[in-house]
């Protein structure tokens, strides 16, 4: 091992030191006031460290931490493993540079639609948003996200169990999405025809909408002329689908497809896949 890769093995002092801060967050809530000058490049290490550790929450007042370490310049917030109330998200309005949001419901979260709302307005450089399992979204939420998230790419909606085609019809609007998640809502072939007939269809990576039980095979065709760059398409537990509807879609361009079926699907057009996953019922 030569001298070089030696010295690069060692952890730097600054490295050294945030990691001291953030194993130690809880011991240290007495300095959080000095905590709170650091620079921003040191909390945005500092919350990183801690954001993806549920061990970290347990000890500690999240909305205290999140007011001492967000900041304007922030990029990053990941609130899956905090507890989340309205009082918490109104913290993040400062972050008016934000481009990654994750918000995943848990028992202990009792934040309202309401306080989306009041949030939304200030995330208009938002690329990422996450809001799986979140009940407490609406349409009015859906209706604020289109209106000021023009840059959003990524929209993960899965179990948002009151999205119908109306918030459909308003996502249509965005023009960059090219991965977004509806699967486990009430969402039916009329809302998805308008979103991929909408700019960004012909955007659009990645699309899930397992578990859509108004879902049927007659827009399958509709998605696959509309979303040219396609790779990832997934919608198993969609049980107005049949398998013979499958038949005639030219799938080359998809690279996975995830579909579970009552029969074997050995016949089906799938030779442009690079993965396939499915499951046979009977």
């Amino acid at each position: 091992m030569s001298w070089n890769t030696t010295i690069s093995l060692v952890p730097s002092l600054r490295n050294i030191c945030i990691d001291f801060v953030g194993n130690n967050l809880p011991c240290l809530l007495n300095q959080i006031n000095t905590i709170a000058r650091l620079p921003h490049h040191i909390k945005d290490r500092i919350l990183h460290k801690i954001s993806v550790s549920l061990h970290f929450w347990k000890e500690l007042d999240a909305k205290l931490v999140w007011k001492c370490l967000v900041h304007r310049y922030t990029k990053e917030v990941n609130l899956t493993f905090s507890i989340v109330d309205d009082e918490l998200l109104s913290v993040l309005k400062i972050c008016r540079n934000l481009r990654e949001l994750y918000i995943t419901q848990m028992l202990d979260n009792n934040f309202t639609a309401q306080g989306l709302l009041e949030l939304i307005p200030y995330l208009t450089e938002l690329r990422i948003l996450t809001l799986s399992r979140c009940t407490v979204v609406n349409e009015d939420v859906i209706i604020s996200i289109a209106e000021h998230c023009p840059k959003l790419t990524s929209l993960d909606l899965h179990s948002c169990v009151d999205i119908t085609d109306a918030a459909l019809y308003k996502l249509a609007r965005l023009k960059h999405l090219s991965w977004i998640t509806l699967s486990n809502t009430k969402v039916s072939d009329n809302g998805l025809e308008a979103l991929v007939k909408g700019p960004s269809g012909r955007n659009l990576i990645e699309f899930r909408v397992a578990d859509c039980p108004n879902v049927t095979g007659n827009i399958l065709p509709v998605i696959i002329a509309n979303c040219p760059k396609l790779e990832v398409f997934v919608f198993h537990g969609c049980k107005m689908i049949q398998d013979t509807q499958l038949l005639d879609l030219p799938f080359k361009g998809l690279k996975q497809i995830q579909y579970f079926s009552d029969t074997q699907l050995l016949d089906l057009p799938f030779k442009g896949l690079k993965q396939i996953q499915y499951t046979i019922e009977w």
